[in-house]
């Protein structure tokens, strides 16, 4: 499916749009000719604002659309944005799984997934010590432990979820980490050589990015 670029043609809603029905769910899809007056400014004051991770996280919620920033690769066919979907149901002591997003993209070459979980902007991924040697912070540790186990488990039962919840050609989803801001890093050599190798040695199947990555592009 690929969405009129002529503006008289732009659809007014998503109801509009024609939506095959071997798609994932139409109440998932998003373009950005459908993005909020407003939206792209206020995302931009909410990073610049260091806000937290609740606050960003209610904020895509609402405007799904500004999700196409991070997939370069959709040209004109729009996306498919799933919040808070449990993957895994709990049972006695074992907990359950939410992602914050699992995101969808379509070209040429078919759909792509990706499960992407939040942090703060106001969130660090790193700190280092009096030796230059370069760990995770609490933060991000925890969000790269939370994506391992939220792709692991995607891979093991990615039949079940396809089916479940409808996500054309789930396969092999990859992860990615969305924490903090460039400010981190553009001082410190150690932390932007550390983050480089990181996602060098871990993408496509992981990828570590700040907010910049997403405002960079409004």
């Amino acid at each position: 499916m690929k969405l009129p670029t002529k503006i008289t043609e732009r659809p007014k809603s998503k109801d509009e749009i024609i939506h095959p029905a071997d798609y994932p769910l139409k109440e998932y899809f998003t373009h950005k000719i459908f993005t909020k007056k407003g939206a792209k400014d206020e995302f931009i004051k909410l990073i610049n604002d260091k806000s937290g991770e609740s606050k960003i996280d209610n904020f895509l919620c609402d405007n799904p659309e500004l999700f196409e920033t991070l997939l370069d690769f959709t040209g004109n066919h729009g996306l498919w944005v799933i919040p808070k979907q449990q993957i895994k149901t709990r049972i006695g002591n074992e907990r359950g799984l939410i992602p914050d997003f699992i995101v969808g993209g379509k070209n040429s070459d078919g759909f792509q997934w990706w499960v992407i979980e939040l942090k703060g902007a106001d969130a660090k991924l790193l700190k280092t010590n009096s030796q230059s040697e370069v760990y995770f912070t609490n933060e991000g540790n925890k969000g790269i432990s939370q994506l391992i186990e939220y792709i692991d488990y995607c891979r093991k039962y990615q039949s079940h979820l396809r089916d479940s919840f409808q996500l054309k050609d789930f396969r092999e989803p990859s992860g990615m980490l969305i924490i903090g801001t460039e400010e981190e890093f553009e001082s410190n050599v150690l932390k932007q050589n550390f983050k480089a190798a990181w996602n060098r040695l871990t993408k496509p199947n992981l990828e570590i990015r700040t907010y910049n990555s997403m405002t960079r592009k409004l």
